[in-house]
């Protein structure tokens, strides 16, 4: 929710107080997206300042998104999401970091999300909307069992009640029956899987 400013001019913002601004394309990442998406909530806070004196806020920076899709006799890793009565699925994945190559960073986060070490092969997807930019990667399980690290954020977010994440190794069989977010790409990969994505696809997200 975002709170109208009618001045930016130098008078009081006395009505302001604070505002808070959580943006996403799609609902169903829920609070979970705030770590994968490209977009971050920032906070703008003012009370009785002038607005030269308001500088307490943050502004929207993009960043990609890296994800990997890892599969291993016939079963396909996913972490099962419950978010205050939501439940589905997502693909491991999470932010780029600056200078850091998208299949390095797919690599870490989902050693990082699942205790899983993995190796790229391929980029079978760039996906794109008009607010984000995610690339999903091919990987090969190296080693490890799917686990949540408990100095992980998402453990901390389990603590504070509401949140669940569980890395699950889920029969490729049931991908197509169950919520997997983006959608676009569970579709994909349900098709893709069974030529070993010959081909690297462009996606567009939200159609």
């Amino acid at each position: 929710m975002s709170v109208p400013i009618e001045d930016f001019s130098g008078r009081s913002l006395s009505t302001l107080g604070m505002a808070i601004f959580v943006h996403r394309k799609r609902l169903q990442y829920s609070m979970d997206a705030l770590k994968r998406s490209n977009r971050s909530a920032f906070a703008f806070a003012s009370a009785d300042f002038c607005f030269w004196r308001a500088m307490a806020y943050t502004v929207f920076m993009e960043q990609k998104r890296s994800a990997g899709i890892i599969i291993k006799d016939d079963t396909i890793l996913l972490i099962h999401r419950v978010n205050y009565g939501d439940e589905y699925y997502v693909f491991p994945g999470g932010g780029v970091e600056v200078g850091e190559d998208i299949s390095e960073a797919a690599v870490r986060e989902v050693k990082e999300e699942t205790d899983l070490a993995v190796s790229c092969r391929k980029l079978a997807y760039h996906a794109t909307s008009p607010e984000r930019e995610e690339f999903f990667h091919v990987c090969d399980y190296q080693g490890g069992e799917p686990k949540l690290s408990s100095d992980s954020p998402e453990s901390a977010r389990m603590k504070d009640g509401g949140q669940y994440y569980n890395p699950e190794w889920i029969p490729l069989e049931r991908l197509g029956v169950l919520v997997v977010y983006p959608l676009e790409i569970r579709d994909a990969v349900v098709h893709d899987a069974k030529n070993d994505f010959e081909e690297m696809r462009e996606i567009i997200l939200g159609t």
